[in-house]
C-alpha cells in the first residue's frame, strides 16, 4: 500500500481542538489492477486522527479485496 496523508485543525489556528485529515493512495495487487483509494476523516485530536486514517484504510481495503476476489 502506498499513500500520502494530510491534516489540519477544523478551526483555523486551533491546534488543541478537532482535526480533519485525509489519506489517499493505491494498493498494488499481483496480476490485478491496483485499487485507488481516498479517505477523509475528522477526530477530536491530531493523535487520534493520525492512527485512525491508516487503520481504517487498511480495514476498508481488506473488506473490499475480500469481496472482489
Amino acid at each position: 500500500m502506498h499513500g500520502k496523508t494530510g491534516s489540519g485543525p477544523v478551526e483555523l489556528g486551533d491546534m488543541e481542538g478537532r482535526f480533519e485529515g485525509w489519506y489517499v493512495g493505491y494498493l498494488v495487487r499481483e496480476d490485478r489492477a491496483p485499487i485507488v483509494f481516498a479517505l477523509h476523516a475528522e477526530a477530536s485530536s491530531f493523535g487520534g486522527l493520525r492512527t485512525f486514517r491508516r487503520e481504517m484504510a487498511e480495514r476498508l481495503l481488506s473488506d473490499v479485496t475480500a469481496q472482489i476476489e
